[in-house]
């Protein structure tokens, strides 16, 4: 996640692509947020819709990963 780690956040909550921090990342004009980290000044809105379309038609849920014993 570069410099914006995950704070413990998904990178895709299915159904939710509001709560996802991909499409987080992608919306940001933040440097240390943004995504892709370098490269880009515009946000890519038609991609960015495709990004959270997808999402959004997911089903399933992000539980927190159990540790193996």
């Amino acid at each position: 996640a570069g410099a914006a780690g995950t704070g413990g956040r998904f990178a895709i909550v299915p159904g939710d692509a509001e709560q996802s921090l991909l499409v987080q990342r992608m919306r940001s004009t933040d440097a240390a947020l943004m995504m892709p980290e370098r490269g880009r000044s515009l946000i890519d809105t038609e991609g960015l819709m495709l990004i959270s379309q997808w999402i959004n038609t997911m089903h399933g849920t992000c539980a927190p990963r159990v540790a193996i014993q």
